[in-house]
């Protein structure tokens, strides 16, 4: 079984001529073909709508 690794959420930021347009907090999930989570970046449990 792969080892699942856990990294802090990702953040984005959206420059407009060098200037911070916006900012946005990822979280991310990877699993494998049987569902099983295999690397993390913030909440894995924090609900979405994709």
């Amino acid at each position: 079984m792969a080892q699942r690794t856990k990294s802090p959420a990702i953040t984005v930021r959206l420059l407009r001529e060098g200037i911070i347009e916006s900012v946005h907090h990822v979280q991310a999930v990877v699993c494998d073909s049987r569902g099983r989570v295999l690397s993390v970046a913030g909440d894995a449990e924090h609900p979405t709508f994709i």
